[in-house]
């Protein structure tokens, strides 16, 4: 059996085409390539298995963030099934249409050297991020908000919205 998804959506395809009855075996993998690719965040492994997909990733962002803050992010988003990179896009989609508005953050207390500073990277396509810092700028200068926005702050807000640390974890700076 193949293993990546796309080979198993394509066998899956093929064989659901034959005449006759397929093997057990074959349809039992091809239910579950099916699921795979449904499931949340399967179209996210279906497309980074695409030939072309290595030239046509976007490049990284790198967010400066506290190493227990990053820690966090990470296992959150595996319980829910989910790519950072791809709750970072939406988010930046939801405040390029106006449906999310992050808080201003607040400035560290100490010097960030001096903190367990560590860097999450995730893959953003130029031009959404170029679209979310216009949007941040235009919304100062409409005196909507007294601060613009940029790219980082908007994607480490909406990923602590909808990945949120709990009280005590903040509190112990864990």
């Amino acid at each position: 059996m193949p293993s990546n998804l796309r080979q198993r959506l394509t066998t899956a395809a093929a064989t659901l085409r034959e005449p006759g009855t397929p093997d057990p075996g074959v349809l039992a993998d091809a239910a579950e390539a099916i699921d795979e690719a449904l499931a949340p965040n399967g179209w996210s492994k279906l497309r980074r298995t695409e030939p072309t997909a290595v030239s046509k990733l976007s490049p990284n962002k790198s967010i400066h963030m506290e190493r227990s803050l990053r820690t966090h992010l990470h296992q959150a988003a595996e319980a829910k099934g989910v790519a950072l990179s791809d709750l970072a896009e939406e988010g930046l989609r939801l405040f390029i249409a106006g449906e999310y508005l992050p808080e201003r953050p607040q400035r560290a207390a100490t010097n960030p050297d001096e903190r367990d500073s560590v860097t999450l990277n995730v893959a953003l396509a130029k031009d959404l991020r170029d679209q979310a810092d216009t949007r941040g700028k235009e919304l100062k200068e409409s005196g909507e908000l007294d601060w613009a926005p940029k790219t980082v702050q908007i994607v480490k807000a909406y990923l602590l919205h909808v990945l949120p640390m709990s009280t005590a974890k903040k509190a112990k700076g864990k």
